[in-house]
C-alpha cells in the first residue's frame, strides 16, 4: 500500500536470545553467535524451529546485546555495536538500529538514536512497542581490563526516546516561501526507513518524478528543488 503525503506549490560468547512475537504465531528470536546475530523463526505453541539460522548483523568488530520488537508491519532490531578496532570504553561504540520485514531483511539503513552523556556510553538497547514504538538504552560508563574484556561499570543511567513505528505515514511541509527558483521542504518521518520526494507538475495526469531518496536519522530531513520553475508544481512524499 502505498504510504505517501501531498504539498503543492502554486506560484558476547554464548548465545543470547530475545523473542518477538511476530503474526501466525512466529516468533523471531535474535542470539548472540561469536560476531553475529541470527534469527530463528519458531512455532510459539511447540517450541520448534522449522527454519535454519540467518544471519541478522555480520559487521566487522563485535555486536552484543541484541532486541527486538514487532510493531505491527516490521521489526526493530537493536544491538551494541563495537566497530573493528574501537573499544568498548570508546566513543566509537554505539547503540544501533534497524528495521527487518517480515523476512528479516533489513528496509533501510543503520541509525542511531542515543549519544554519550559524559562518561556514559550506550550500552544495551530494548525496544519495546506500545501503539508507538519506545526504544530504551541504558547509558553507562564501562570498566575495561588489559585484555579488551568488560570487567563492570563505574556508572549508568537510562534513557529513553519515541520514535513513530515503520507503517506511520510521513509529512511534507513547506519550510520557506518560494525564492526565485528555490523552494524549501522538510519532511518528517520514522527514523531508518527511506522516503522518496517526488514532484509533479499536474495532478490531472501526474508524472511523478523523484527528486530526493533519504531517511530521517533525526525524524526529519530537508531538500531544496532549486528548479522550481513551473506555474503549478506538486510534491509528495513515498515510503520506499
Amino acid at each position: 500500500m502505498c504510504q505517501c503525503c501531498l504539498c503543492c506549490l502554486c506560484v558476547s560468547s554464548g548465545p543470547a536470545c530475545t523473542h518477538v512475537a511476530a503474526p501466525a504465531r512466529i516468533f523471531l528470536t535474535a542470539c548472540k553467535r561469536t560476531s553475529d546475530f541470527f534469527k530463528t523463526p519458531v512455532v510459539s505453541q511447540t517450541g520448534t524451529f522449522p527454519g535454519s539460522e540467518l544471519a541478522l548483523v555480520t559487521d566487522p568488530g563485535s555486536q552484543n546485546f541484541p532486541s527486538l520488537s514487532f510493531d505491527g508491519a516490521n521489526y526493530l532490531l537493536a544491538w551494541g555495536d563495537t566497530p573493528s578496532g574501537a573499544t568498548l570504553s570508546g566513543t566509537d561504540s554505539n547503540i544501533r538500529f534497524q528495521f527487518l520485514n517480515r523476512s528479516a531483511s533489513a528496509i533501510g539503513p543503520k541509525f542511531n538514536l542515543f549519544a554519550p552523556q559524559g562518561t556514559n556510553l550506550p550500552a544495551f538497547g530494548a525496544v519495546l512497542f506500545g501503539g508507538n514504538k519506545i526504544a530504551a538504552v541504558a547509558l553507562a560508563s564501562p570498566i575495561v581490563g588489559t585484555n579488551g574484556d568488560l570487567q563492570g561499570f563505574a556508572s549508568g543511567a537510562v534513557y529513553g526516546a519515541f520514535i513513530p513505528t515503520s507503517a506511520t505515514p510521513p509529512t511534507l511541509a513547506a519550510t520557506s516561501a518560494l525564492a526565485g527558483t528555490q523552494f524549501s521542504l522538510q519532511l518528517t518521518g520514522t527514523p531508518g526507513i527511506n522516503y522518496a520526494i517526488q514532484e509533479a507538475t499536474s495532478l490531472a495526469s501526474p508524472n511523478w518524478t523523484a527528486l530526493a531518496i533519504d531517511s530521517p536519522t533525526n525524524g526529519t530531513f530537508s531538500f531544496t528543488d532549486t528548479s522550481a520553475t513551473n506555474k503549478s508544481r506538486f510534491y509528495r512524499t513515498v515510503k520506499q
